[in-house]
């Protein structure tokens, strides 16, 4: 949930607004800050996973 706040609002929301208000993309700048943020999420969330099992992998080995 921490990792979905963070990569949408924090990251996509941020990018979505600076580029589409504070530079000449407008409605596409908007659009590239939720890709952004999209990946960004898309990204942490293949990270988490994999960190997990490599955890549950380790663990049964032990």
């Amino acid at each position: 949930m921490l990792l979905g706040t963070v990569s949408y609002w924090g990251v996509g929301l941020t990018t979505s607004y600076l580029l589409g208000f504070h530079t000449s993309l407008a409605s596409v700048g908007v659009w590239v800050g939720s890709y952004t943020g999209l990946a960004v999420a898309a990204i942490a969330f293949v990270w988490r996973f994999w960190r997990i099992m490599l955890k549950k992998k380790y663990a049964r080995v032990a």
